[in-house]
């Protein structure tokens, strides 16, 4: 668009009414597609409890932990041994029969490893906590950044730049008829290329949201919208 802008420009500036003669190839001008829609936070808060792998990484932290304490328990079980024996003395008589053997702890019979175990275990129920406390945070957040971000563009398209354009072409229509000079005229072609630069910010930025989006959830675009069962305009019938 701004190299359109830009012949244009120039043809005024060389004193031809005719539209410019330099025009891209259509495989060099980007359109940017539609907006997809997205589901609200109590949609996507639950895929990013389940995808997050900081968080399945928390999650396996506390089964170890209930684990441990198991383990632990048994550790206080005494050690005991159960076997079969048999003995042959000088006179062969032989001597069969069972023996049991077992090891009783008098320090500690593993009250400290429980506690241990029993502590780990709560460390890690307190970091899970936090961490899915957090991670339905960056989806909230990353959703309003993201919603944010698709209204300026949305603004900027169906608002701003078509009213630009339409003062593009007044002041065209303006300066053709000699009611305005060229200084003028140049004044609206940098205001609309201002709105246009703008524009762009506003595009990079809805990139960014959306991949802090899929970030903060933990699936990528397509597998979210599939995930959250909603459907892009782009598949729709």
């Amino acid at each position: 668009t701004q190299y359109a802008r830009a012949a244009q420009e120039m043809n005024w500036l060389m004193g031809f009414s005719t539209p410019p003669q330099w025009q891209l190839p259509e495989a060099a001008v980007e359109n940017l597609g539609e907006v997809p829609p997205l589901p609200g936070a109590p949609a996507l808060e639950p895929l990013a409890l389940r995808y997050r792998l900081d968080l399945l990484r928390a999650d396996l932290d506390r089964k170890v932990g209930v684990k441990g304490i198991e383990l632990a328990k048994l550790g206080m079980i005494p050690q005991t041994t159960i076997g079969f024996d048999y003995a042959r003395d000088s006179s062969r008589n032989s001597f069969i029969g069972p023996q049991f053997q077992f090891t009783l702890p008098i320090f500690d019979p593993g009250v400290v490893a429980l506690q241990l175990a029993q502590a780990q275990a709560r460390k890690a129920d307190k970091m899970y906590t936090a961490l899915e406390g957090q991670t339905r945070q960056d989806v909230r957040t990353a959703l309003a950044n993201w919603k944010i971000a698709a209204d300026d563009i949305t603004f900027y398209r169906e608002r701003l730049i078509p009213q630009q354009e339409q003062n593009v072409k007044l002041m065209e229509m303006s300066f053709r008829l000699g009611n305005d000079d060229l200084d003028t005229l140049l004044n609206v072609y940098q205001s609309y290329v201002q709105q246009l630069q703008a524009f762009e910010d506003a595009v990079q930025a809805y990139d960014a949201s959306t991949v802090a989006l899929q970030q903060a959830v933990g699936l990528a675009w397509d597998r979210m919208l599939a995930e959250a069962h909603v459907q892009s305009p782009a598949t729709q019938p």
